[in-house]
């Protein structure tokens, strides 16, 4: 008799209760790949968004990592993910599958009779922090939240001044509101400019996984 096949654990998988208890509004997500940080951040935006119609921001550095194609690849995970749960599906009740980028936009959708995509309601934008200026001379009443993925690079190619035009990004996006920043890497290198630009060297960081 065949053994049945046991579904992954998600026993070890991260979750923003306890960050997002401290109140505070730059979060960093700091740990190894694949422990649900992305994952968690983006399925409690999404149902932020349909309870209260909050809207956030899913920032990349380059314009090379927001093509269309890539931002909706990121939230594949949402339509199903590997446990075969449908995250969209199920906090929408069923009205939408996914989201979907399209033209700076971050949309539900769905398929219509003929297997086409339907765009439904916008929950956010996308966009690049080294185009930030596109952003400059636009008002965001309704947005509360930030996500940075991939803050920390593997490769080093920061900006310049990158913390600083960050902050402005910010101060832009929340002009008329408070906001949260959310800030996802998988290492903590002690070359980043955050390390010494929040002052994370002033901490015991014996327990991250430094980055030489």
């Amino acid at each position: 008799m065949a053994k049945e096949e046991k579904k992954p654990s998600k026993t070890n998988f991260h979750s923003n209760k306890r960050i997002l208890e401290t109140g505070a509004t730059w979060l960093f997500l700091i740990g190894m790949r694949s422990n649900g940080k992305s994952y968690s951040v983006k399925r409690d935006l999404i149902e932020q968004y349909w309870k209260t119609k909050q809207k956030f921001i899913y920032l990349r550095r380059y314009d090379e990592d927001i093509k269309e194609n890539f931002v909706t690849s990121y939230f594949d995970d949402m339509t199903i993910n590997k446990y075969g749960e449908r995250e969209v599906y199920k906090i929408t009740g069923g009205k939408y599958i996914g989201v979907y980028a399209y033209h700076g936009g971050l949309y539900f959708y769905n398929f219509d009779d003929n297997d086409k995509i339907v765009r439904g309601e916008q929950i956010g934008r996308y966009g690049s922090l080294s185009n930030d200026v596109r952003f400059k001379s636009q008002v965001f009443t309704d947005y509360t939240d930030i996500l940075y993925e991939e803050v920390i690079p593997n490769d080093a190619r920061y900006l310049s001044e990158e913390c600083e035009r960050l902050e402005h990004f910010a101060s832009t996006i929340f002009r008329l509101s408070p906001g949260r920043i959310w800030l996802i890497g998988n290492t903590l290198s002690r070359v980043s400019p955050y390390v010494t630009y929040f002052g994370l060297d002033k901490f015991n960081l014996m327990n991250f996984n430094f980055n030489q």
